[in-house]
């Protein structure tokens, strides 16, 4: 079967005399939160030969808060801001074609002959008038090449921030702009190794991180905010399994130096990256770290049903843990099968967790310990009074002793009483 082309290209020109911030020689810093926030600090010399009132300001994510711009112009120079403007309005073959109702288009066909005519419709078919005022509805599907004379007025190629100044700019002046922006974020990612005879657990961590702002930030500096600032709500009208099981087990050198930020924690990155749009952008947050863990078995009946679950829990000390501000992200746990190999055990989130605080990670169901709970007696002994007998029963088909936590919640009516009577094995009430 015959396959058959179509290249569709549009041509059009123009000039725009404005005053320019030049985005290829900008200074970019760029602070990303856990919360799809980021803020945009860009320095940018802005060259202007016509002397014009009008900064256009491009390459600016599509997803800028234009509410949040701050702007300082730099080197002692002044000059009022009289109003801004975001433009978003981005061209595509669907606004060129609203833009060039009752204009003059050029359409070339697959025939290899040449329709002129004033645009009077767009749907199915594009509908011309030709200058013999005939009216013709031509399919897309007939259509090789469209011809614009020119870009129409209200749309760009890319998000663009405009100011109308109080006085023109004559010379080349430095403008510092900074911004809001949402559609991008991070996150900690963790692994822990597992020795065969599970007697280390070695932990690295790595930051992943995402932009989907819809700009490009070439060779900027990147600092990371762990912590959830307050944002005011809108008012409107109403209308991650990475392949990190290798890397975590070399030793690579942390890229971040972390302090303390007010109530939050900053990672700041040495030296500059780019983070290109769409991207998922992986680096490391620190090395390898032996900690001191202990597995843990719980049961709880009324929750669970018959699973035992497995948990892996570590104080983060510098005595028996990472030592360090854990971001809140995921946790994955692996065990060395042999030298070369590992398997994979399983994966939980942990919340940003302080030096000295606990970590605690699910892991799994355990296999070869089965439990079971039972209700064996219900006695009413007296008015709004019942006594009520379980028994939880726990087989360990392993080679070794373990202890297993059999967890029991009392949720009786808010202003009830309860008591426990008898029990065979001691207990912590929580």
């Amino acid at each position: 079967m015959k396959k058959i082309y179509f290249l569709i290209i549009l041509i059009f020109s123009f000039r725009i005399l404005t005053p320019f911030a030049n985005a290829q020689q900008r200074s970019t810093s760029v602070t990303v939160y856990n919360t799809n926030l980021a803020l945009v600090e860009e320095i940018r010399p802005v060259d202007s030969t016509h002397g014009e009132k009008v900064i256009r300001w491009k390459n600016v994510p599509a997803k800028i808060d234009p509410t949040s711009v701050h702007v300082r112009w730099l080197g002692g120079y002044t000059n009022e801001i009289l109003e801004q403007n975001f433009e978003y309005d981005l061209v595509d073959i669907g606004k060129l074609f609203q833009k060039y109702i009752d204009r003059v288009v050029e359409l070339h066909l697959k025939d290899q002959s040449v329709l002129k005519g004033k645009l009077l419709g767009v749907g199915g078919a594009l509908i011309l008038e030709t200058p013999e005022k005939n009216i013709v509805a031509v399919k897309s599907n007939e259509i090789v090449r469209y011809q614009f004379p020119e870009l129409p007025e209200g749309l760009i190629t890319q998000p663009t921030l405009i100011w109308l100044l109080k006085k023109p700019v004559t010379r080349k002046r430095t403008l510092q702009v900074e911004y809001l922006t949402s559609g991008m974020s991070w996150h900690a990612e963790y692994v822990g190794m597992l020795s065969q005879n599970e007697n280390r657990l070695d932990v690295s961590g790595w930051v992943s991180l995402e932009n989907h702002s819809g700009a490009l930030f070439k060779d900027t500096k990147l600092k990371l905010i762990a912590g959830q600032p307050h944002r005011a709500a809108r008012r409107v009208p109403r209308g991650y399994g990475r392949r990190l099981a290798k890397a975590a087990v070399e030793a690579i050198p942390s890229r971040f130096s972390e302090r303390a930020a007010f109530e939050y924690h900053l990672y700041n990155l040495k030296g500059r990256t780019t983070l290109k749009q769409n991207e998922t952008k992986q680096i490391p947050l620190f090395s390898p770290k032996p900690v001191q863990f202990k597995k843990i078995y719980k049961f709880d009946g009324q929750r669970w049903g018959k699973k035992v679950k497995v948990f892996i829990r570590f104080q983060n000390s510098e005595k028996e843990g990472v030592g360090r501000p854990l971001p809140a992200g995921k946790f994955r746990i692996y065990q060395k099968d042999t030298k070369e190999s590992a398997i994979f055990l399983g994966e939980d989130w942990i919340d940003h967790t302080s030096k000295g605080g606990t970590v605690t990670l699910e892991v799994g169901n355990a296999f070869d310990i089965h439990c079971k709970r039972t209700r064996i007696k219900v006695e009413k002994i007296g008015r709004n009074v019942k006594e009520e007998t379980y028994q939880i029963e726990i087989r360990n088909f392993k080679d070794n002793l373990i202890v297993v936590d059999a967890i029991e919640h009392l949720n009786y009516a808010p202003r009830g009483e309860w008591k426990i009577v008898k029990a065979s094995q001691p207990y912590n009430q929580t």
